[in-house]
Parts: C-alpha cells; sequence; structure tokens
C-alpha cells in the first residue's frame, strides 16, 4: 500500500487542521515515524541554508561530510546557480532555489528580508521531506561541517514522535549575552522532531508575521519555537566556533562527547597546517568516515620512565608533554584561539575553561597532527602523527626530552566504540632515541586510576618504600599577602590558585626549600636594615621638623624688627622734614635780617662807617 502524504496548501502554507485524519490511521506518516526502529541515516533530511555567491568557496565544506544517495536533504539557495558550480556536482547535495516570497515580503516588511527566507526554508525543506517521511529536520549553514554516524547515534536517544528543538549555545559568552542563552545556534546546526517541524510548518505565515522585526534566523525560529510550548534541549557536541585564529587548543581537547558539527571555518584558521580550509577539512574526514566514534575524543595516558604525559585528540592531534600532567588540567583547552569579537574586554570570554602555556617548556606540549590511517591486522586501527615544526623550547627539568620524537603512532580497536560515561585507557612506550613513539589504546580496567604519583608510579601501583626521615614543609604564597599553601615533598603536589595538581621531583622541591630558607635570612637582614634607615629617617624628620621651628621663629624676629626699622625710619623721615622746613625758615629769616642790615648801612652813608669801631666794641654817643 502507498504510503500517505500531508498535503500542504502552497498559498498560504499552511497543514489543514484534519490532516493526519485519514482513513487508515495505522498508516499514517507520523505513525509510521514513530515504529519501534532504531533511527538510521534515512531518517534525518538536512536543509542547508546557503546562498549562490558563497557556495563557490563553501562547496568544498559541504561535500567533504556529504554523502550522495545516503544522506537525504537540500541545498537551499537564494538564486540558480551560475559559472563554475555548473553542471551541478554530484559530490555535493541537491539543491533547491528558495520560493519566491515577495508577496509574504511586502506584507510584513521585515527589518532583514533575507533571513525570512532562511526562516520560511523550515516549511520549503518540510514539504520536500514529507513526501518519503523523516523523523528529524536537521538546519544547519553552508559552512557547517557535520558528523552524521555521530548524529545519528545522538538523535536516536530522543523520541521522535515527541516535540524537540536540540541545539547549542554559542561558544562565546558574549554571543548568548546578546541573542540568547535558550537559542539553538543554527550555524552549529539545530534539529527538530517531526512533530515540531510540522507545527512550525503549519504555523510559518503566522510566525513571521509576529517576528519579522528580528533580524536572525536562530532568534525568529526559537521565538516561534517557544510559541509552540517548547524550550531548547542543549546537546553538547554541536560547535558554533565563535572564535578566530587557531583553534588547535579547542580541537584537542574536546569535551568527552560525540563530535555532531563545526562551523565558521571561513573565520578560523585551516585546523592542519600546509592545507587550506577545505583541504582540511578533507583530512580530517578520512579519520571521521572510519571511525566517528572516537573522532576527537580526548585519551589520557602517562609515560613512567620518562614521565611523559600523552594526550591524544584521535584523528586529529598528539600533545606530549614532558612532565606528568593530571588529566584533569588536560581537559582544559588551551587558549591558542582569539575571542570573537571585542578583544579587550573583561573575562570570560568562553563557554568553557582555558589555559595559557607562556612558552613553559614543562607546561608547552610537543604537537603532532594526524597524517595518515591505515587498517592493520587483528582488527586494529593505525593512526599516524606527524611533528608539524619543532617547539624550540628547551627541555623541561622534570624529565627525557622529547625532541627526538617526530611521529606518534596511535594503534586503536577497528570496532565502533560503544559510547560510555568512562573514556578509553592506553599505554605508551618508547625506545631512548628513537623517532617513533607508540600508544595502544585499551579499555581501562574496573576502577582504574588514570594517574601517576610523584615517584612516577600509577597510583594503583604496589606501593614502594617510602622515604624516611622528616620531610620539610614548604610553605609559599600564591600571590602577595596570597593565602599561604603547604608544599610538602611527602607528595610533592603544589597546588595552583586553579586548583590543579602538579607534581616535581623531590631534588627540586628540597633545593627550594634550602634556596627559600636563605632568602629567608636575607630578608630577615633586609627588613633589619630597613628598620634601622627607618629610625634614622624618623630621627632626621624631627630634627629636620625642629629647625623649621627655629626657622619659623627667626623669620617672625625678623618680621617684627623689620616692622620697628620701617616704623622707625618713617618717624624719623618725618622729623627730617620738620627740621628741613624749620631750617629753611630759619635761613629765611636770617636772610631778611641781613638784607634789612645790608639796606641800613647804605642808608647812613660813608660818615657813619668812619666813626665805627673794627672791634665793634663801645661807640661814641651820637649827636642828632
Amino acid at each position: 500500500m502507498e504510503k500517505p502524504t500531508l498535503q500542504l496548501n502552497s498559498d498560504d502554507s499552511q497543514l489543514p487542521s484534519n490532516s493526519l485524519a485519514m482513513s487508515n490511521p495505522e498508516k499514517t506518516l507520523l505513525q509510521s515515524n514513530s515504529n519501534d526502529s532504531t533511527t538510521n541515516i534515512s531518517h534525518l533530511l538536512f536543509a542547508i541554508l546557503g546562498s549562490e555567491g558563497a557556495w563557490h568557496h563553501r562547496k568544498g565544506y559541504g561535500e567533504a561530510w556529504w554523502r550522495p544517495n545516503v544522506t537525504r536533504g537540500y541545498l537551499y539557495l537564494d538564486t540558480a546557480p551560475e559559472g563554475d558550480l555548473l553542471p551541478w556536482s554530484s559530490a555535493s547535495p541537491p539543491y533547491r532555489v528558495s520560493e519566491n516570497i515577495e508577496k509574504l515580503i511586502k506584507e510584513i516588511a521585515p527589518a532583514v528580508p533575507p533571513i525570512i527566507r532562511l526562516v520560511h526554508t523550515i516549511l520549503e525543506a518540510f514539504k520536500e521531506g514529507d513526501k518519503e517521511g523523516f523523523r528529524w529536520l536537521v538546519m544547519g549553514d553552508d559552512d557547517t561541517v557535520f558528523f552524521v554516524d555521530n548524529l545519528v547515534d545522538v538523535l536516536a536517544k530522543y523520541d521522535h514522535t515527541d516535540y524537540y528543538y536540540i541545539g547549542c549555545q554559542s561558544d562565546y559568552v558574549k554571543s548568548n549575552f546578546w541573542f540568547s542563552f535558550n537559542m539553538g545556534f543554527g550555524g552549529a546546526g539545530i534539529a527538530l522532531s517531526y512533530p515540531l517541524a510540522k507545527a512550525l510548518a503549519k504555523d510559518m505565515n503566522g510566525c513571521l508575521r509576529r517576528y519579522a522585526h528580528m533580524n536572525t534566523f536562530d532568534i525568529i525560529a526559537m521565538y516561534c519555537i517557544s510559541d509552540l510550548g517548547v524550550n531548547l534541549s542543549p546537546q553538547k557536541g554541536l560547535h558554533q566556533v565563535d572564535m578566530n585564529g587557531d583553534i588547535s587548543g579547542f580541537l584537542s581537547a574536546h569535551p568527552k562527547t560525540p563530535l555532531l558539527s563545526l562551523h565558521h571555518f571561513d573565520e578560523v584558521e585551516p585546523i592542519f597546517p600546509g592545507m587550506d580550509r577545505a583541504e582540511a577539512i578533507r583530512h580530517l574526514m578520512k579519520a571521521g568516515n572510519i571511525d566517528q566514534s572516537r573522532l576527537l575524543q580526548q585519551t589520557i595516558c602517562f609515560h613512567r620512565k620518562h614521565r611523559w604525559t600523552v594526550s591524544i585528540s584521535w584523528g586529529y592531534s598528539v600533545n606530549l608533554y614532558e612532565r606528568i600532567i593530571p588529566r584533569s588540567w588536560l581537559q582544559i583547552a588551551i587558549e591558542t584561539f582569539q575571542k570573537w569579537v571585542a578583544p579587550n574586554e573583561n573575562p570570560p570570554h568562553f563557554m568553557f575553561n582555558t589555559r595559557f602555556t607562556e612558552n613553559d617548556p614543562c607546561e608547552t606540549p610537543h604537537v603532532f597532527f594526524f597524517e595518515s590511517m591505515e587498517k592493520m591486522p587483528g582488527n586494529v586501527i593505525l593512526t599516524s602523527y606527524y611533528r608539524s615544526r619543532p617547539r624550540e623550547l628547551p627541555p623541561c627539568f622534570a624529565s627525557l626530552p622529547a625532541d627526538y620524537v617526530s611521529h606518534v603512532h596511535v594503534y586503536s580497536p577497528a570496532t565502533k566504540r560503544r559510547q560510555s560515561t568512562r573514556c578509553e585507557c592506553c599505554d605508551v612506550s618508547y625506545t631512548d632515541g628513537a623517532k617513533n613513539a607508540v600508544v595502544k589504546f585499551r579499555e581501562c580496567k574496573k576502577d582504574e586510576i588514570i594517574a601517576i604519583d610523584g615517584r612516577g608510579e600509577s597510583s594503583d601501583s604496589p606501593p614502594g618504600e617510602r622515604p624516611r626521615g622528616a620531610l620539610p614543609v614548604i610553605l609559599y604564597q600564591i600571590r602577595p599577602r596570597g593565602a599561604v599553601v603547604c608544599w610538602s615533598p611527602a607528595n610533592r603536589l603544589r597546588r595552583c590558585e586553579c586548583r590543579h595538581k602538579y607534581a616535581y621531583p623531590n631534588a627540586l622541591v628540597l633545593a627550594v626549600a634550602e634556596e627559600r630558607k636563605e632568602l629567608a635570612e636575607d630578608k630577615a637582614r633586609l627588613e633589619a636594615e630597613m628598620n634601622q634607615l627607618r629610625a634614622a629617617n624618623e630621627k632626621q624628620a624631627e630634627r629636620i621638623k625642629g629647625l623649621e621651628y627655629d626657622v619659623l621663629k627667626v623669620e617672625d624676629r625678623v618680621d617684627d624688627r623689620c616692622t620697628q626699622l620701617r616704623e622707625t625710619r618713617e618717624r624719623e623721615s618725618k622729623r627730617a622734614r620738620k627740621v628741613k622746613v624749620r631750617a629753611a625758615s630759619i635761613l629765611n629769616l636770617c636772610a631778611d635780617v641781613i638784607e634789612g642790615v645790608s639796606d641800613e648801612d647804605s642808608c647812613a652813608g660813608p660818615e657813619a662807617r668812619v666813626g665805627s669801631t673794627p672791634s665793634g666794641g663801645s661807640t661814641s654817643p651820637s649827636t642828632d
């Protein structure tokens, strides 16, 4: 019997309310998708949002993961392909040109008309997929790379007959703040269960009318889905990759969850050195097409003799550290990448923890990138990783240098790994002076501890003889005036402010203790000298203060004397002026007297002058 399909009204894009009321309800499309069979790749319908202009250079991204005649779905373009896109490649997803919705756009007057085309693709994809039936509508951008085997396994855990809106937040904190922490970012990919996709398609025009003022596909889709009473179901493994630059540090410490997608390849550097972006993605898919269950899954083990730590991101890279580092610390991504925007903003920047190596030879790994893979006898896969460039740092003091190693060969089971709450374990073998190190994967033993104690023995090894005698305890501060922390050679563990442990050899710890003693003595001597200088300075300050007081008193006395002299001078000046005036009046009077006498002498004549005596003594009486 032919499978019935749901007919959509192309004029108003609405689903009839009685679309499931068919003569044979046991054969309805929804029920045919609700059987007990396990979800497989044929149940996934992909809707890739793109543009004709961008597909010219993003074509390599899509073809790297698309499986012709296996994966289902379409690439939705804004215009028909032209130029070097014709004839259309059979390796690319089949394309559809988005429906002409100019009438709807004129009616609702959206803030960003091209965004309406993208949201409307949900309806168009549903109509296409509904012809043959599907369980999940998976949407992404034309620069999104999906890992379909892992995606099938993850979606199979959900009930496709229920309403599910599966997606992820951005890796960048500000992106979630600007848009929403409850939104699935479309670049990373979102998955809509059949019932939810059907409900969205039925209400598409109403949804677009309500939210025409919004400016992104992601947020309009979230609002419309929220109006249906459905919230985001966050799923780890989907990656928006809101980062810039070199993301190798992020990919080398992928969280313990299946890798489902990667995005924004135009914004980051090629993930493998010496390749362009599309070539690097195809290279990653060489491992992904063999075993996606292990792809980018981090496995950590130790080489006890040389005190090395090896962190394998399967199918991508191997980081070899020249010291023992706890697994909890290596799970933190090295921040080789840059922030998405706003480079000067304050942390936190990312939705996960990051760390810096700062060219510390004990913290900076030797990095080896995936080179090739080969199926070996005994149901084993050999993946080889090569050193892309020298580390150019001195060796770490705690172990044997690893500069001689040029390749790391990793042997893993060829069988797909069942997802478990525990990671895999591994063993490292290396011959001194050899160019190749070998790592073999295995399942962890029951209650196995993935750690090395300070003596270079695993924590579950039989305990050896402990050093006898009292061991010194070193007290130190992480930062000035910070908390005092104990550092004891008994376990040779230092706990840093980020609460992660670092192991050091006894010789170093004891040498540091001796050095600290000498520094403490120097510090005490310098403090005594400083106290003496401080006391001398205080005495000098008191003496200077006394002299300043004396100077002030002298200045006051001088001011008083100056005032007195000024007053005395003013009095003497007044007195001199009076004397001067009086002397002038006397001189004037004398001049008048002399002048009067001269006049009398001239009137008396010569006779009077003859009878006068020279001495001016007594004269004879004159007669008239």
